[in-house]
């Protein structure tokens, strides 16, 4: 069951066993430690890591700047929490209004949560509201090829392949093939 209620003034998406809230400044550490407990998991299918990347300043950095990406609306992002326990991230970056109303999710989960349809349940509440709250019409999703886990969830949550980008992101500092895939507002 899906519920919506203030904490840390921001509405929090609520499932049977996960939570969404948004990264503030008190999360750096959290994430911090999923980043570090998580690295041989995530780092095949992310860019290559900045400098001071698995240090708390970087983090408090980031979650400053999620806050002002929030208030400016131009991106909204969630960590995904069973319990007091950090088990995954979602971001909705890159978010165009005018004739477009576009935005673009990412997603990482905890090696540990894999295969028990965490992401899934906390992808359905997060879409739903961001095509509500935000009045966005499309979502975009882009994976790469031998992600066989992430073409499965996004063809679950109901996005729609529509082609392959040849070396569209350096990842792990190789340019990888992506397949596009997007989800339409159906209320919109």
């Amino acid at each position: 069951m899906l519920s919506l209620f203030k904490h840390r003034d921001d509405p929090v998406l609520q499932s049977e066993r996960l939570h969404l809230i948004r990264p503030t400044r008190k999360d750096a550490k959290t994430i911090l430690s999923f980043y570090k407990e998580n690295a041989k998991h995530l780092d095949p299918w992310d860019p290559l890591r900045p400098a001071g990347f698995y240090t708390e300043k970087y983090w408090n950095v980031w979650c400053r700047k999620a806050e002002h990406e929030h208030k400016a609306k131009t991106a909204c992002r969630f960590l995904v929490k069973d319990k007091d326990v950090l088990v995954g991230l979602i971001n909705f970056t890159n978010i165009n209004r005018g004739a477009f109303q576009n935005t673009v999710l990412s997603y990482k989960l905890a090696a540990s949560y894999q295969g028990q349809g965490y992401m899934l349940e906390a992808l359905n509440m997060a879409i739903p509201y961001m095509f509500s709250r935000y009045h966005l019409h499309r979502i975009e999703a882009n994976y790469m090829p031998r992600n066989i886990r992430s073409g499965a969830l996004l063809k679950r949550l109901g996005f729609v392949e529509h082609g392959l980008s040849p070396a569209y992101l350096q990842i792990n500092g190789i340019w990888e093939d992506h397949i596009l895939t997007h989800r339409l507002n159906s209320e919109a």
